[in-house]
């Protein structure tokens, strides 16, 4: 995943947009486990508060 840091939105929101992105392309299945939130961290070099803020979206999206 890449992200655009030079991007007006907020990293969070465009996590959420390629989460998107891979389940409707098919590259993610829509109840695929995702990877914990330290590990996504790591991966895309940003501090893990931003996952979390972008989990936190996502459960309330659920309710």
């Amino acid at each position: 995943m890449e992200l655009n840091y030079g991007d007006h939105r907020p990293i969070y929101e465009q996590i959420k947009e390629k989460t998107k992105e891979y389940i409707i392309n098919g590259a993610m299945s829509e109840h695929e486990k995702l990877p914990s939130v330290r590990e996504v961290a790591a991966q895309l070099a940003i501090n893990p508060n931003t996952m979390l803020m972008y989990g936190k979206e996502a459960s309330n999206r659920k309710q």
